[in-house]
C-alpha cells in the first residue's frame, strides 16, 4: 500500500473512533512503523503487512473497558461502510486478543486449548484453522500459517502441573516453522519476556460486538479455568474429541469444563447462534463436513413428563415416596428403547438416570441397599403377561422395558430407523430399510407385531422422513445412508 494512502485511510479510521471515543482516548496520526509506539493507552492505527491497516486498543479494564469496546467495534463498522475509504474484512485478517493474566499455570491453559480447540473451531471462520484456497474452497490439511494449532509446538503428553514456563519456552524453541510458537492459536511466548498477558489469535476479523465480546467473556473464563486443577479432565486431554462429540457450547459450559458458569442466558445464546452459523457455513463446503459433529440424538424419557400424564400425576418429586405403580412406571421410563439388558446392568442403569433426574439422593448402590432392591423388585414382578405388561423378560432372562405397538412413539420409531442403518456408510433403498427398522423396533422396544404389516411400514415411512428433517439420515441417489456427521 502506497504510503499516502495508508496515511489517508488511516487517519480516517482514527477520526471515525475519536468521533465515538474522543481525542483522548485516540491516537492523533496513524503509526509510521508496525509497533513503532509499544505503549497502549490510546487507540491506534497501524501498518500491517498481511492486512494493510491494523487497529491497535488500549489496555481496557472491567466493564468500562467492555463498553468502550463495543463503541470502538461501532465506530469502525461505519468506518468499514465507508464506500469512500474501500476498506473491507476477508478470510487475510484476525482478531487478535491479548488477555491480562500472570501465566503461573501455563501449562494447563496450553492443555485446555488442545482439548477445546474443535469446539472453538465451531465458532470462528474455516480459514482460522485451514487454509483458503481462491476457488473458495478450503485445504483442512494445512493450517493457517498464523493461528497454528498448539499441537504444532506443544505436545500434549508432555505438559503436566510440573511443567514449568522455562519449559513451555524450551518447547517453542523447537518449533520447526521457526516461528518459537508466536503463532499457535493461544501464544503465550508474551510470559517469556516476562509480560503478564497471553494473545488468542482464533478469533477472524470482525467489528462486530455481538462476536467479539463473548469470545473473550469465553476465553478469560477458559483462562480461570487453567487455574484450577484438571485432574478430572485429564482424560479427555489427549483425545479431544471424545470430550465434547458433539462440539456443543452448552456442553462446555455446563459440564465446568471452564470453571465459570456459563448460565446467563444472553452470552450461551450469542454463542449458540454463532455456531449455528458456523455449521451452516461448514455444510457448503464439502471438504469441511467432516468437522461437524457426529449426529447425537437423545431418545430417553424424562421420568417426570412420562409421570405428568398419569391419572393422577404424582404429587412428590421423590422417588422413595412414589406408590409401587408410579415407582414400576418411573423404572420403565428409564430403560424403555435399550433393549434386551442383564439384570444387574438394568438396576444400574436405572438407578443412575434416576439420580440425574432428581427421583433419588446418592447412595451407594449395594446388592443389600434399599434402592438396589427395589428396582430388582419391580424388575422381577412386572412381568410382560401381566394386567399391566411394562417389562418383558426374554428366553435368556434378561430384562426389557416393554412398549405397545400402538404406545410407539414418533422418537421411537425415528431410533430404530438410525439404529437399522448401517455404521459403514452404506447405502440403503427406502423399501430396504422397513423390515430392518421393524426388526429393530421387536428388539429395542419388544413390540408384538409378528410380521410387517401396512400399519407398521406407514410409521416407519415417516419415521425415515423425520430422520431426513433432522438430518440424522441423508439421501444418497435413491438410497438412504447413516448421516455420520450433522448439525444441531
Amino acid at each position: 500500500i502506497p504510503e499516502d494512502e495508508y496515511m489517508r485511510v488511516g487517519e480516517a479510521l482514527l477520526e471515525y473512533l475519536r468521533h465515538r471515543l474522543g481525542d483522548s482516548r485516540v491516537r492523533s496520526r496513524p503509526c509510521g512503523e508496525y509497533h513503532e509506539d509499544e505503549t497502549y493507552d490510546m487507540w491506534k492505527v497501524e501498518p500491517d503487512r498481511s492486512v494493510g491497516w491494523e487497529v491497535v486498543s488500549p489496555k481496557l479494564h472491567g466493564q468500562a473497558g467492555m463498553i468502550e469496546l463495543h463503541s470502538a467495534c461501532a465506530a469502525l463498522t461505519a468506518a468499514v461502510d465507508d464506500g469512500d475509504l474501500g476498506l473491507y474484512i476477508n478470510w487475510r485478517c484476525g482478531t487478535h486478543v491479548h488477555i491480562g493474566w500472570d501465566g503461573e499455570h501455563v501449562a494447563r491453559s496450553l492443555q485446555l486449548a488442545h482439548l477445546l480447540e474443535p469446539v472453538f473451531r465451531s465458532l470462528v471462520p474455516p480459514s482460522r484453522f485451514a487454509e483458503f484456497l481462491p476457488e473458495n474452497s478450503y485445504n483442512t490439511d494445512v493450517p493457517n500459517e498464523y493461528c497454528r494449532p498448539v499441537s504444532d509446538v506443544y505436545d500434549v503428553g508432555d505438559l503436566d502441573d510440573e511443567t514449568s514456563l522455562a519449559d513451555v519456552q524450551s518447547m517453542a524453541r523447537r518449533d520447526p516453522k521457526r516461528e518459537g510458537g508466536r503463532t499457535i492459536g493461544l501464544n503465550v511466548t508474551p510470559l517469556f519476556d516476562g509480560h503478564e498477558h497471553v494473545e488468542v489469535r482464533l478469533l477472524g476479523g470482525t467489528t462486530e460486538a455481538g462476536k467479539l465480546l463473548p469470545w473473550i467473556s469465553l476465553w478469560m473464563r477458559v483462562l480461570k479455568r487453567a487455574e484450577e486443577p484438571m485432574d478430572e479432565l485429564l482424560a479427555y486431554v489427549r483425545e479431544p474429541s471424545a470430550a465434547f462429540p458433539g462440539l456443543y457450547l452448552g456442553d462446555v459450559l455446563s459440564k465446568g469444563v471452564i470453571g465459570v458458569p456459563g448460565e446467563k442466558p444472553s452470552f450461551r445464546n450469542r454463542l449458540t447462534r454463532r455456531q449455528e452459523d458456523i455449521f451452516k457455513n461448514w455444510e457448503e463446503h464439502d471438504e469441511l463436513c467432516e468437522w461437524l459433529p457426529r449426529v447425537t440424538p437423545h431418545w430417553e424419557l424424562d421420568v417426570e413428563l412420562f409421570l405428568a400424564k398419569s391419572d393422577p400425576p404424582p404429587a412428590t418429586h421423590d422417588f422413595d415416596e412414589l406408590d409401587y405403580e408410579a415407582q414400576k412406571k418411573a423404572v420403565w421410563s428409564t430403560l424403555v428403547g435399550e433393549g434386551p439388558l442383564e439384570k444387574d446392568r438394568a438396576i444400574r442403569l436405572s438407578a443412575e438416570r434416576l439420580r440425574e433426574q432428581g427421583w433419588v439422593y446418592f447412595e451407594r448402590l449395594r446388592e443389600q441397599g434399599p434402592l438396589y432392591q427395589r428396582i430388582r423388585a419391580i424388575l422381577q414382578d412386572a412381568r410382560r403377561d401381566g394386567a399391566d405388561g411394562w417389562f418383558d423378560i426374554p428366553r435368556n432372562l434378561r430384562v426389557r422395558a416393554f412398549r405397545r405397538f400402538d404406545e410407539m412413539h414418533d422418537d421411537d420409531w425415528r431410533r430404530c430407523v438410525v439404529e437399522a442403518l448401517p455404521s459403514d456408510g452404506s447405502v440403503v433403498t427406502r423399501n430396504g430399510l422397513h423390515y430392518p427398522a421393524f426388526e429393530e423396533s421387536k428388539l429395542r422396544f419388544g413390540i408384538e407385531r409378528k410380521n410387517l404389516t401396512d400399519s407398521v411400514t406407514k410409521r416407519i415411512n415417516s419415521a425415515i422422513n423425520g430422520c431426513i428433517q433432522r438430518r440424522y439420515i441423508r439421501r444418497v441417489g435413491t438410497g438412504l445412508v447413516l448421516n455420520q456427521h450433522a448439525s444441531e
